[in-house]
């Protein structure tokens, strides 16, 4: 968990590609600080922030066991903080609105970030598991 956003600016680094990262809040509350290093090295990676207010699959394993607890967090404007690390950003609250918000963080000269609100209470972990998980079991970022 975290990851995305640095590898997203090392790989905008190492390339002269478009690069997105997709990340969750959580992950990307603790490594935000990497959109200032993607200023610095003068690189434009797109980070989706999936936002649902909590560490969401965290949140839905606890639920499994009946106990719920250290997930909730408040609700954070994720745009102002990456204008505030001088990025590009934007907040997507509809499905049909990512497309576009994909369009002009693909023509941005920085970073670019962009702030899905999702639903929390859509189950997710059927749809994350990769074969890390069958083999080791957990979900990962």
């Amino acid at each position: 968990m975290g990851w995305a956003t640095p590898a997203a600016v090392a790989a905008a680094i190492a390339t002269d590609k478009k690069v997105i990262g997709v990340t969750g809040d959580g992950g990307f509350a603790m490594t935000m600080t990497s959109v200032e290093t993607a200023i610095e090295h003068s690189v434009a990676p797109t980070v989706v922030v999936l936002n649902d207010t909590s560490l969401g699959m965290v949140r839905q394993m606890q639920h499994e066991d009946g106990d719920i607890a250290g997930v909730e967090f408040h609700d954070t404007d994720f745009v102002t903080v990456a204008e505030g690390l001088g990025a590009e950003a934007t907040r997507v609250v509809t499905p049909d609105a990512l497309a576009d918000a994909l369009e002009t963080a693909a023509d941005a000269t920085l970073p670019f970030v962009i702030d899905v609100r999702i639903d929390r209470d859509e189950e997710m972990a059927d749809s994350l598991q990769s074969s890390f998980y069958a083999e080791v079991g957990g979900l990962h970022e």
